[in-house]
Parts: C-alpha cells; structure tokens; sequence
C-alpha cells in the first residue's frame, strides 16, 4: 500500500511538470507571433506607403504627358486651321484674323506687363512702409534722444548751482597811509609774507614760514613751507589761529592783500570769512601756479 502511494504522488508530479512546461510552451508561441504579425504589419504599412507614392507619381506623370499632347494636338489643329484659312478666306478675313492675332497679342504682352508693373508697386509699397516705419523709428530715438540732453542740461544746471557759490566782497576803498600786509594761501594753509614787530613794523621776510630757494636781480626768491603756516579749515580752533595771526594788526588802519594759489580755492573761503569778522578790507588776487608776486617795499625785496 506504501508502495502504491508513493507512485501515484509521482505520477502526478510528473503530470503537473508537463502541463506547466506546455503552457510556458503556448505562451512563448503566443508571444512569438505577436512579435512576427507587428513587424510584418510594419513592413506592409511602409510597402504600402511606398507604393502609394510610386503610385501619385505615377499618374502625375500620365496627366503630364496627356497636358502634353493635348498641347500638341492644339497647336496641330490651330495650323491647320491656318492652312485652311489661307487657302479659302478672302483676303480680308485673313487681314481681320492677323490683325485679331496681333491685338491677342499685344493684349498679352500689356497683361504680363501690367503684373510685372503691379509686382514692382507691390515692392516699391513695401519698400515705402518700411522707409517710414524707419523714418519713425529714428524720430523715436531722436525724440528720446532730445529728451535725454534736456533732462542732462537739467542734470548738469543743478550741478553747477550745487557748486556755484556767491561771494560778497567788501568795498574796497582809499586807506590813505594804511600799512600793506601780505597773505599767501597755498596748500591748503595761511602764510603772513613778512615779519612784524608788535607794533606792526615790518621786519622782513618771515623765515618761519618761507624758504629762500634762490635770487633774482638781486631779489630773494622764496616759496611757503608746506607744513607751516595756519592750516584752513572749518572749524573753531583754525578761526582762533588765524585770529591770533593777524591780532597784531589794526583794522582800521591796515589793509590786507591776499594771493591765493589755485590748489587753495577752496580754502581761501575760511580765511576770507574770518578776516572780514575781525572788520579788514582786503584785496583778493587769484594766481596760478607758477604767477610771480613781487615785494617791492624796502630793501629786503622777495619774489613769491
């Protein structure tokens, strides 16, 4: 009885084996075909499509040639009928025929040239919109452009009244025998020219504040030492110095000539403001660089 179990398990394994490899089998067949029909429909669709076109082409080809000797056939027929013309027409059907031909003619030639003139109106109108779309396009840029100098002049106005200042000199005006005192502004700094003695006197060059470089006709030709002097700024302790400076001197009886150097423009406004509180008239002479101011009081001359 074992036995027999265990053969009938085995058989039916061997069963079971059989009917899963045959549809594995069906399936693969299946699939297989699949593949074969979908490329050979492809192939048939670009045969056909192939064939389709040779086809067109074909028959084109057919109507060209049937265009063609219908072509051929009229011009065969208008000879011939020419020929008949010439034979049995009077002479003036034949005159009223070839003048008939001549104005069919002639109407042709006055049509081709008509398109050919409304072709070339068609160019020159395009051309003529396009010059004006131009002509308007540069009106536009120069529109803008106008626009663009006016809002710079503006721009350009408001820059030069940020930098203009307006200066209020005092009257000048006969000192009579008021003494001279002369300012030298340059690198940014005061310099008094000559030595003074409490009283006033003056004493000669102020060798504190200048440098003899050389002579000239026996003059003394100096220069003003970049770190002496009183250094021109806008504050309370520069006012003080310049003060200090010129305290000796009596406004009212001395009058204060001023050489500003171009590098000290701006500079000049400070002492300018403080010398007209202290109550000195003063005469402003702006030099360039390398302008030459002459001492020629006393026999101790210089040359600045």
């Amino acid at each position: 009885m074992r036995k027999r179990k265990g053969t009938q398990t085995d058989s039916l394994d061997l069963l079971l084996d059989t009917i899963c490899n045959t549809f594995g089998g069906v399936v693969f067949i299946a699939l297989l075909i699949a593949i074969m029909l979908q490329t050979s429909q492809s192939a048939t669709g670009d045969r056909s499509a192939d064939e389709s076109v040779a086809a067109e082409a074909a028959d084109l080809t057919t109507q060209v040639q049937q265009l063609t000797n219908e072509i051929d056939d009229l011009k065969q027929t208008q000879a011939s009928q020419q020929e008949l013309i010439g034979q049995f027409a009077s002479t003036e059907l034949q005159e009223a025929i070839r003048s008939r031909e001549k104005s069919r003619r002639e109407r042709d030639a006055l049509e081709t040239k008509r398109q050919q003139l409304d072709k070339e109106i068609a160019e020159k109108k395009k051309q003529i919109e396009e010059r004006q779309e131009t002509v308007e396009t540069a009106g536009k840029r120069v529109l803008d452009a106008e626009h663009e100098v006016a809002s710079l002049e503006a721009q350009l106005e408001q820059d030069r009244a940020s930098r203009t200042e307006e200066i209020h000199l005092p009257v000048l005006k006969t000192m009579g025998n008021a003494r001279q005192v002369g300012l030298i502004v340059r690198y940014g700094r005061m310099y008094v020219w000559h030595r003074y003695s409490d009283l006033g006197t003056r004493l000669g060059l102020n060798t504190d504040e200048f440098v003899v470089t050389g002579t000239e006709n026996g003059a003394l030709i100096t220069t003003p030492l970049p770190t002496a002097g009183v250094k021109l700024e806008q504050t309370a302790e520069s006012a003080k110095l310049i003060k200090k400076r010129l305290s000796k001197f009596d406004p009212a009886y001395t009058h204060v000539e001023i050489v500003v150097r171009p590098d000290s423009y701006g500079q000049f406004r400070v002492l300018r403001d403080v010398i007209i509180e202290m109550g000195f008239h003063y005469h402003l002479m702006p030099m360039d660089e390398h302008g030459v101011i002459k001492d020629r009081g006393g026999s101790n001359r210089a040359v600045q």
